[in-house]
């Protein structure tokens, strides 16, 4: 009974392995051919909150609500990465608010630090191709 528990464990062990591996494999060839990145810590949200925001104001039919909405639900998500983070969102996510108003739309959240930054500079990204689905 022993050695069939062994055998089993080690065989799922092995599958699972060679799941994982074949996951990393495949996010790899994805990213390969599409290596496209935006900027991460929060500032492509906010960014696409404030064009969508725009797109709110414009728009004179009852579906501005529904995109102010979407406004509301991509500008939180920032809030959500600082919150779970530690931070104090609601600074952090004023201060990124004020310098895109100022267009400085590669400003995000810099978590080691507690600050805002410009995410070029600091070398963090996140996949086009995972934002475009937003």
């Amino acid at each position: 009974m022993c050695v069939y528990v062994y055998v089993y464990v080690y065989v799922y062990v092995c599958v699972c392995v060679c799941v994982c591996v074949c996951a990393c494999a495949r996010v790899a060839c994805v990213m390969a051919a599409d290596s496209m990145v935006v900027c991460g810590g929060g500032a492509s949200e906010m960014a696409m909150a404030d064009a969508v925001s725009d797109l709110a104001r414009r728009t004179s039919t009852k579906e501005s609500g529904a995109i102010e909405a979407f406004s509301h639900a991509l500008s939180s998500l920032p809030t959500i990465l600082a919150d779970n983070a530690g931070l104090d969102s609601a600074d952090l996510v004023a201060q990124m608010r004020s310098s895109h108003a100022d267009g400085h739309h590669n400003v995000g959240l810099n978590i080691s630090r507690g600050t805002t930054g410009d995410m070029v500079e600091l070398g963090v990204t996140d996949s086009y191709k995972l934002k475009r689905q937003i």
